[in-house]
């Protein structure tokens, strides 16, 4: 987004607006996908936005 580039949010900041706007059921099914992709991940950090 223009606010991470603009340097207003970092990209850790940015990526946790990212997943806090996905829809409840859909983050869910993201994130189950995802850790089964990198199960040792540290959830306290929000997967990046790629």
């Amino acid at each position: 987004g223009w606010l991470e580039q603009a340097k207003k949010l970092t990209s850790v900041e940015y990526a946790s607006y990212f997943w806090e706007g996905i829809y409840k059921k859909l983050h869910i099914k993201i994130e189950t996908h995802l850790m089964v992709k990198e199960p040792d991940r540290d959830l306290s950090e929000a997967f990046p936005v790629d």
